[in-house]
């Protein structure tokens, strides 16, 4: 009886032991587990437009190139044709993003409803946030050679041509009530279809419009090619 009694006691205290380092492990796993979880939450609310997630993924970017941040010029680089986007600093690649630009892929820009993305240069002129595509940086589109062209071939006035170049050489946002167009930018929600921007805006994924957002200021230089 005294053996019975010794063996059934033995199963408890080894049934306790068991229980006992099983919540010890699991406690070990879950707490961080759950710090991780609470952690990321917290961020999605307080982070939804990517700033933190943004300026630490693109930092890394800038030591993978070696490349001080108070050393990096940015300047953004896009290829119509290739469909991609490359930021620079000293002729340096420092990073190269897909995109995808107007529906009418050829050719400049020369009316606000020819759906075509602009070529030539520009700088960046204007941020926004929250945007209906997530984040929008605006560029100086219709630049002063499209004003100058249009004014030769009379689809501007000669104000509205003045105007133009007068918030070129100030390097602020260009006027858009002319048959030109304007208010174009470079957005998120870029990969939903094929090239499909209307108005000639140049879409990219949100995380990748997240860290351009966050990491270049204004003026920075924005060369479009074909």
């Amino acid at each position: 009886m005294k053996a019975k009694l010794s063996s059934v006691l033995g199963d408890v205290i080894l049934a306790i032991v068991t229980a006992t380092f099983a919540l010890f492990c699991f406690s070990l796993f879950i707490t961080p587990v759950g710090s991780f979880l609470k952690k990321a939450a917290a961020e999605s609310l307080t982070d939804y437009h990517g700033e933190q997630r943004a300026k630490k993924s693109f930092a890394q970017k800038l030591q993978a190139a070696a490349i001080k941040p108070e050393e990096f010029f940015p300047e953004v680089f896009v290829s119509k044709s290739k469909c991609k986007m490359f930021v620079a600093s000293g002729g340096q690649i420092v990073v190269t993003y897909p995109v995808w630009i107007g529906e009418s892929p050829l050719g400049d820009k020369k009316t606000a409803s020819d759906r075509k993305t602009p070529e030539g240069e520009f700088y960046i002129c204007h941020k926004e946030k929250p945007y209906k595509y997530h984040l929008f940086l605006g560029f100086s589109y219709p630049s002063a050679t499209h004003a100058k062209r249009a004014s030769f071939n009379q689809i501007i006035s000669n104000a509205e041509e003045a105007a133009i170049l007068e918030a070129w050489q100030k390097q602020e946002c260009i006027p858009s009530a002319t048959p030109l167009g304007g208010n174009l930018g470079l957005h998120g929600f870029g990969g939903v279809a094929e090239d499909w921007t209307q108005d000639g805006s140049i879409a990219m994924y949100n995380r990748d419009i997240e860290e351009l957002y966050w990491n270049i200021p204004l003026r920075t230089p924005l060369i479009i090619s074909d």
